[in-house]
């Protein structure tokens, strides 16, 4: 038997490896997620940073119908938080009755653009895909197609309509969580 410090460091084999197989960078558009791997949100409300954890992680096969209503409502509640952080109104005073009701969500997402860009610095153009969803009723993110998802029994949320509602949200609402 040898001492291992007496052994000429040739007569050690060296194991060959194995060819490295190249790995195919995944298609950002076939994720498994409707919330992209590395998305990062500042989120400091709990029930929201909730909502948002589990849209990280529900899958697009199997929960489409969980994810369109959460979607809507991360989308709304990330809304009320920013308006009530930055002192905007989330009622109005209905004209006729005088009594007061909640903004509708397409009229509160416009002052949180126009308030972004205005008080923000923000560039309007990064709101491009939220402000056209106010009046492309084919938009994958207009607010009917969102609230149809939730009231509407014949309205079947598409895994490409997911995907492309949180896209064009995505620059909003990391605008409102920063």
């Amino acid at each position: 038997m040898r001492e291992i410090d007496t052994i000429p460091e040739s007569e050690f084999k060296t194991r060959p490896q194995p060819p490295s197989a190249k790995r195919r960078k995944p298609d950002p558009s076939e994720r498994k997620t409707v919330v992209p791997r590395g998305v990062r949100l500042n989120i400091q409300d709990n029930k929201v940073a909730s909502i948002f954890k589990e849209l990280k992680t529900l899958k697009l096969e199997d929960a489409p119908n969980a994810i369109a209503v959460l979607l809507r409502v991360f989308l709304e509640l990330s809304v009320d938080v920013y308006m009530r952080r930055n002192g905007l109104k989330t009622r109005i005073k209905d004209p006729k009755s005088g009594r007061e009701t909640d903004k509708k969500l397409s009229k509160k997402l416009e002052e949180v653009v126009n308030h972004l860009v205005s008080q923000k610095g923000q560039n309007r153009k990064d709101f491009n895909g939220v402000t056209r969803a106010l009046s492309d009723r084919r938009s994958p993110l207009h607010i009917d197609l969102l609230h149809d998802y939730v009231h509407n029994l014949f309205v079947i949320p598409k895994r490409y309509n997911l995907v492309s509602a949180w896209d064009e949200a995505q620059p909003f609402l990391e605008r409102i969580w920063p």
